[in-house]
């Protein structure tokens, strides 16, 4: 309900701003054929993800940041072990994929089952911050795998770490 609130305000003032001329739109450029269609995005914006799962008396956690920029930072943590795993910067092509991933994420009803997790289990918070606002969600594994969209955005996420780092992450 707060985020259906809180996407309803960012709209309006969205609106707004467009109609009062505050946000001037930019004209896209576009090339002949494109393999990815263009996605307008915020100058500043980031994504933090983070992944924290429990096995008996041991804490497994990714942290994964992403800025509007394409570049992505990974850290993991197993127990007291923290291991920073490194920025990359991604192609435009894939940054440009996964920032649409993330709006499609957003702009959704995202419902939760309302049930905390067992021990196995990953809790997920999404952190997306851009000029206009902040919105967080938290997810349990069960929330995870019922929505096609966000599985398939960690599913990405998880590909490009390993491909960067050879670590396979647990998302």
């Amino acid at each position: 309900m707060l985020r259906r609130a809180v996407l309803a305000v960012f709209v309006s003032v969205c609106a707004l701003m467009m109609i009062t001329g505050c946000a001037k739109e930019k004209p896209v450029e576009q090339t002949a054929k494109p393999t990815v269609k263009p996605v307008r995005l915020a100058q500043k914006r980031n994504l933090k993800l983070t992944a924290i799962s429990q096995e008996v008396g041991v804490t497994d956690k990714w942290e994964v940041n992403l800025d509007v920029s394409g570049k992505i930072s990974v850290t993991h943590a197993k127990g007291n072990q923290a291991s920073f795993l490194g920025s990359y910067t991604l192609a435009e092509a894939k940054n440009a994929a996964l920032w649409k991933q993330v709006d499609g994420i957003f702009s959704g009803d995202i419902e939760s089952t309302g049930v905390e997790g067992k021990t196995g289990d990953t809790k997920y918070t999404f952190i997306l911050n851009d000029e206009m606002a902040v919105g967080i969600v938290n997810l349990w594994t069960a929330d995870v795998e019922k929505n096609p969209n966000i599985r398939a955005f960690l599913d990405d996420v998880s590909g490009v770490i390993e491909k960067n780092t050879g670590s396979k992450p647990g998302l």
